[in-house]
């Protein structure tokens, strides 16, 4: 298990959002991809848990 993950699978937001950020090779905000997020959790490809206004307050994991 990775150090990032709790033992339920749900990884923080935010670390989620810097790992594509320093990975990603094009000029995206951090906004975009936070928005991206939030429409696939809206989608049920991801689930969430916490406080959904504050990056790095809520946790998301694949369903």
């Amino acid at each position: 298990m990775l150090e990032e993950e709790s033992e339920d699978d749900f990884v923080r937001a935010g670390r989620v959002i810097a790992k594509i950020c320093s990975n990603l090779h094009q000029l995206v905000g951090d906004s975009f991809i936070q928005y991206r997020m939030w429409t696939l959790i809206s989608n049920g490809v991801l689930a969430f848990k916490g406080l959904p206004f504050a990056l790095y307050q809520y946790c998301v994991r694949v369903v």
